[in-house]
Order: C-alpha cells, then sequence, then structure tokens
C-alpha cells in the first residue's frame, strides 16, 4: 500500500510539476485511469505550452499511448526503485517523441521540465536506496 501510494505520488509530482494541479483538485490527486491520466496531460501541455490545434490533436494522442504504457508500470507489484526507473525511462522516450511536435519555445520549456523531473527521480530513487 505504502509502495503504492508513494509511486503515485512521485508520478504526480512529476506530471504536474510539483503540484500544479487545478485548484478544483487536491495536491495527492492521482488519476484512476490510463485515458484520464492522458487528458490532464494534455489539458496541462495545452495550459502551459499554449499548444495550437494540430499540435493539441498530435500530443493527445501521444498522451493516450504513453499513459497506456504507463498504466502496467504503476498497478505492478514491483519494487518502487524498479517502478520509479521504468517511469523515468518511459518519461525520457516520451520526451524524445514530444520534441518532433513542439517549437523551439516549446522545447525549452519540456526541457526545463525534464531536468526537474529527473532530479525527482534521482531524489526518490536515493532515499529508496537508502531505506534498504
Amino acid at each position: 500500500m505504502k509502495t503504492t501510494f508513494f509511486s503515485a505520488t512521485i508520478l504526480t509530482l512529476l506530471l504536474f510539476s510539483l503540484g500544479k494541479v487545478q485548484s478544483q483538485k487536491s495536491f495527492y490527486f492521482v488519476p484512476d485511469s490510463a485515458l484520464e491520466r492522458s487528458e490532464l496531460m494534455t489539458e496541462w501541455m495545452t495550459d502551459e505550452l499554449i499548444l495550437d490545434a494540430d499540435q493539441q490533436r498530435v500530443l493527445k494522442q501521444m498522451n493516450e499511448k504513453y499513459a497506456e504504457r504507463l498504466q502496467p508500470i504503476l498497478m505492478s507489484d514491483a519494487s518502487p526503485s524498479w517502478k520509479l526507473a521504468n517511469v523515468r525511462e518511459l518519461f525520457a522516450d516520451r520526451i524524445e517523441e514530444t520534441k518532433g511536435v513542439l517549437n523551439a519555445d516549446q522545447v525549452k520549456i519540456i526541457e526545463e521540465r525534464w531536468q526537474l523531473w529527473t532530479v525527482i527521480l534521482k531524489s526518490s530513487l536515493a532515499v529508496l536506496k537508502d531505506r534498504k
């Protein structure tokens, strides 16, 4: 239970850049389904990156694909360190694919977020290793 909550909390931090969650939702809100997760990510990207209609359409499909790939990782009974490592790998793939759809200014924002997310993941993995 703690493992799932910890993984979900880390994912929430990653997806919403340390708590940029809609005001009607609590900080610890974690989407239950892959579809809901992809919709929230698309909404965040639309607002944060100011996407045009074509970008929004393409990234919506991309977010759905990656949310589906993320679901089994989150639902796995594997160790938190395994989950975090796999989430990190999945996010790296996602960032690279996303860059092909964005303009230079949008890529800069995504790269800044990725650096932040990487620090969070590394810190989380270090904490997990220290607990062993």
